[in-house]
């Protein structure tokens, strides 16, 4: 009996998908672990109401082409080909996400101007402005977070080696904490 290739191809191609998203992974930083869902050619980019009305604002696309040709090249140069385009996505998603991160943070007024600033006062600053949710037990939840910068190592080493600037930080904290308890007070009185 001969072997199925439609259904060999398929799972080729299965397979090489996943690895080029593997790929694209490695290159992403802060952002692997977002959603994102890949589009090929035919769909459209946007969201469908169920008012009928359709939205494609703030979508943006990635496009990548790659030739494989088979019958001249070993299965482990068409591996290292997804492999570069793999990373050479992930690379332009991850600046992509950062773009657009700037864009609306500085839209809403959450960015600050660290150029001539010490760098230690700079990460308080940013603290300042963001919000810390709540976990089960009512302690400030920082789990789902992650700090990108050189900068946060060395206010982590200035908070190590300074008393003083770690209880300014563990007063802001209590800070953070007792808006987060307002912020949850008042969702669940509106709620």
């Amino acid at each position: 009996m001969l072997p199925d290739l439609p259904k060999i191809k398929q799972e080729l191609l299965e397979v090489q998908i996943n690895f080029f998203h593997w790929a694209c992974q490695q290159e992403m930083g802060p952002f692997q672990a977002c959603k994102k869902m890949p589009a090929y050619e035919g769909h459209q980019l946007g969201v469908e109401r169920p008012t009928g009305e359709s939205d494609s604002e703030g979508f943006w696309s990635l496009p990548s082409e790659i030739k494989l040709e088979p019958q001249k090249e070993d299965i482990g140069s068409s591996f290292a080909k997804i492999y570069d385009m793999g990373r050479q996505v992930g690379k332009q998603f991850e600046k992509k996400a950062f773009e657009h991160l700037d864009r609306v943070l500085s839209e809403h007024g959450q960015v600050i101007d660290a150029k001539n600033k010490d760098i230690v006062e700079a990460v308080f600053e940013s603290f300042e402005k963001i919000q810390i949710p709540l976990n089960d037990e009512g302690k400030l939840d920082m789990s789902n977070m992650e700090f990108v910068g050189q900068g946060f190592q060395k206010f982590n080493d200035a908070l190590a080696s300074s008393p003083e600037l770690s209880e300014r930080f563990e007063k802001m904290m209590r800070k953070k904490e007792e808006e987060a308890r307002a912020r949850e007070i008042n969702r669940k009185l509106v709620g």
